[in-house]
């Protein structure tokens, strides 16, 4: 009996472990809109005087959890790295030169260190088999909660706090300076923002969330749950673009949706689909309805300028990854009162922060991916939605849960075909 016992140990350490594998990977992908962490404020981290969120050292809990499964899949990251040396040496030797000719060394350190971050999620996710019927469940879990934190916020125009704060949630008032806002008959609302950092945040999240669900491949085999917990977070989805009241976002919500139909042309129920679709445009009617504060759109023209000013001067090697507002504060035409931010056009961002020689080899490197995913088709409304949204914003390159979720996304999709581990 002694000796049985003692052969079952290997096996039941190894149960263990796939066990905390799956926890870990769950709870990850469950927390991935949130934004709880620790911010470490430096002398790098001031601009005259006024203390920057974009320019502190942030631990986020969901950097923790990603720093465990490095740990935990390792083997997956390290076989990946041994398959693809080359493209990792580039990356490497890109950001030593990027750190190298910054002015502000530190900031473009911790930059750099995400975007490994970003690239460990990425060989990570592409290494690991996710079962669909998790895709949907995680993200309806997700989303419920998200759907029903913003629904409370656009009800009582504020931030709840409390247990909420853990999750990442700001502290929001319609008298907030830089506060979201929106107005119906000449009231003025809080545009809900959930646990992220803006209302645009946000939608960009769920857009690019709703086409990576509904790009996902249906089986006749799926059960009635499965395929009912698929609809209903689809739907959670679109109703978080709706009341984000990102107009942008919701335009390529609607032209995207189309795209689909008309290409597919595969719909189980198409008097459901017509209804639904009539639904979501009825409520996209009050959106394009509502009025918004003329002096962002003032001042993201503003910041266009500002870029295309700073890039002239930095234009080979560019100014270092998370260096913009340094160089932005400093324009002749800034006001004092206008809070620093960066530019709203990732592309363009981030060909300041990096400069056309380094920016071009990475180009070079995500183009066999970006033609993959073009040739494939299924997924090509995934990438559409992020090209789109990022013409417009910043948050694909500067905020957390973004960031992550585009590693994780397109991490999934280019590895569907030839995946190592199984979930």
């Amino acid at each position: 009996m002694k000796v049985q016992k003692n052969m079952t140990k290997p096996s039941q350490r190894y149960f263990k472990l796939i066990n905390i594998k799956k926890l870990i990977l769950i709870i990850f992908l469950l927390l991935l809109p949130t934004q709880f962490g620790k911010h470490f404020f430096f002398d790098f981290s001031y601009i005259n005087g006024l203390k920057i969120d974009y320019l502190s050292i942030i631990l986020y809990t969901t950097d923790l959890l990603a720093l465990a499964m490095f740990i935990l899949f390792r083997t997956l990251l390290i076989e990946f790295i041994k398959n693809n040396q080359k493209r990792v040496l580039i990356i490497v030797l890109c950001l030593l030169l990027n750190i190298a000719v910054t002015k502000y060394p530190m900031t473009t350190l911790y930059q750099s260190l995400k975007l490994i971050e970003f690239v460990l999620l990425f060989s990570l996710f592409k290494s690991i088999n996710i079962k669909v019927h998790w895709w949907y469940l995680i993200f309806f879990i997700s989303s419920l909660f998200e759907l029903t934190l913003s629904t409370l916020q656009l009800l009582n125009r504020s931030s709840l706090q409390g247990l909420f704060y853990f999750f990442g949630e700001r502290y929001l008032t319609l008298s907030s300076i830089g506060i979201a806002k929106f107005f119906i008959n000449g009231v003025e609302h809080l545009r809900p923002y959930g646990t992220f950092s803006h209302p645009n945040s946000m939608a960009g999240f769920y857009l690019l969330v709703y086409f990576f669900l509904l790009s996902l491949p249906v089986s006749n085999k799926m059960g009635f749950k499965v395929k009912f917990i698929r609809s209903i977070t689809l739907a959670i989805c679109s109703l978080l673009i709706i009341i984000s009241f990102s107009k942008i976002i919701l335009l390529m919500y609607i032209v995207l949706n189309l795209a689909f139909f008309i290409s597919t042309r595969k719909v189980d129920c198409k008097l459901c689909f017509f209804s639904r679709f009539i639904t979501i445009l009825t409520l996209s009617v009050i959106v394009f309805s509502a009025s918004v504060n003329i002096e962002s759109l003032n001042n993201r023209v503003l910041l266009i300028n500002h870029g295309l000013t700073i890039m002239k001067n930095h234009f080979l090697f560019g100014i270092g990854l998370g260096n913009y507002l340094y160089f932005e504060t400093k324009q002749p035409s800034f006001s004092s009162f206008f809070s620093p931010q960066p530019i709203h056009n990732v592309f363009l961002l981030l060909l300041i922060e990096l400069g056309v020689m380094i920016a071009g080899f990475f180009l070079y490197l995500s183009l066999p991916f970006i033609v993959k995913i073009i040739k494939d088709k299924r997924y090509l409304l995934c990438l559409l939605s992020v090209l789109a949204t990022g013409m417009f914003d910043h948050y694909w390159r500067t905020l957390q849960q973004n960031f992550i979720l585009l590693a994780i996304v397109f991490g999934s999709i280019l590895g569907a075909n030839k995946k190592l581990k199984s979930f």
